[in-house]
C-alpha cells in the first residue's frame, strides 16, 4: 500500500487525473501535489495562495481545478502556473464538478449556493 504523503496539514481533496494519469491532492497548507500513479511519490508541488478545499480535473484541457477557500483557481498541471481564477462565493467552495459537453465549471459553497461557470479555454 502506498500513501502519499507529503502536505505539512490536512489533506482535503483528492482526485485522479487520467490525462497525466496522477494522483492529485490539495490540503489546507495551500499546496496541490501531484503523484506517480503508484503515489510513491511527489512529481509536482504547486503552491495556491490559500487553503485548498476540494479539487477537480477539467476533461477536455486537463488543468487543475482547485476550490481556494472562496475562489475557483485553475492551474497547468505542467508548469504548475495558474491560469484562471472565478470569483463569487462568499464562503468555502466545498464541491467542483466540469460538465464538458456544457463547457461549465459546477461549484458548490458553504455560502448556501450553486454557481455555474463557463470553463476556462486556453488561448484565451
Amino acid at each position: 500500500m502506498a500513501e502519499l504523503c507529503g502536505h505539512k496539514i490536512t489533506v482535503l481533496a483528492l482526485a485522479w487525473h487520467p490525462q497525466q494519469n496522477k494522483w492529485v491532492t490539495g490540503a489546507e497548507d495551500g499546496t496541490i501535489q501531484l503523484w506517480s500513479k503508484d503515489g510513491g511519490c511527489c512529481v509536482r508541488n504547486i503552491k495556491a495562495l490559500r487553503g485548498i478545499t476540494c479539487i477537480c480535473i477539467d476533461q477536455i484541457n486537463g488543468c487543475i481545478m482547485a476550490g481556494d477557500h472562496d475562489t475557483i483557481r485553475i492551474y497547468d498541471p505542467n508548469s504548475g502556473a495558474l491560469v484562471q481564477s472565478y470569483t463569487g462565493h462568499q464562503d468555502s467552495i466545498k464541491g467542483l464538478i466540469h460538465v464538458p459537453e456544457m463547457k461549465q465549471y459546477v461549484s458548490v459553497s458553504l455560502d448556501g449556493t450553486a454557481r455555474i461557470w463557463k470553463a476556462y479555454h486556453q488561448g484565451r
